[in-house]
């Protein structure tokens, strides 16, 4: 039997936990401005407290910038094997490393065909990560890279 109770409990709970899309910029904001303050307030001193801040920052900048089919995506990505930085061009990758000029450089979500649920229809897959500007003038690159130094 369909108990509308709860499911009517259910869509409240959802109601409550959600906001219009317009919104997400003004939070991830408040998420960028949250990790530069930690790091004013201790300076290098609390690299935890910094870190962590940053992976949040990062975590919902990822979420928004690049959706995914799953969450277990982003969970499993790994620095150089399904998160790459270089140059994906005419089906060909070159690592960073191997670029003359880095600043052509490009964060990239990569997937194998096993690598995550739909791969067997898909295929290979490549998602640009978008080098965002924000008020300040600092980009998103910034920020990975900040987290990767730092963590």
């Amino acid at each position: 039997m369909y108990d509308k109770a709860k499911h009517a409990t259910h869509s409240v709970t959802y109601i409550k936990k959600s906001m219009p899309w317009e919104d997400t910029a003004n939070v991830l904001e408040l998420y960028r401005q949250e990790a530069g303050a930690i790091k004013a307030a201790y300076g290098e001193s609390n690299n935890n407290a910094i870190v962590n801040n940053l992976q949040m920052f990062l975590s919902l900048a990822f979420i928004l910038l690049i959706p995914v089919d799953r969450a277990r995506t982003y969970y499993e990505l790994e620095v150089g094997k399904t998160f790459v930085y270089g140059m994906y061009k005419d089906g060909r990758f070159t690592p960073a490393y191997k670029i003359k000029d880095n600043s052509q450089a490009t964060w990239y979500i990569h997937l194998m065909p096993e690598n995550y649920k739909t791969g067997e229809i898909y295929g290979e897959s490549w998602r640009e990560m978008p080098n965002i500007e924000f008020l300040d003038g600092t980009k998103l690159y910034d920020y990975i890279n900040k987290w990767l130094n730092a963590g």
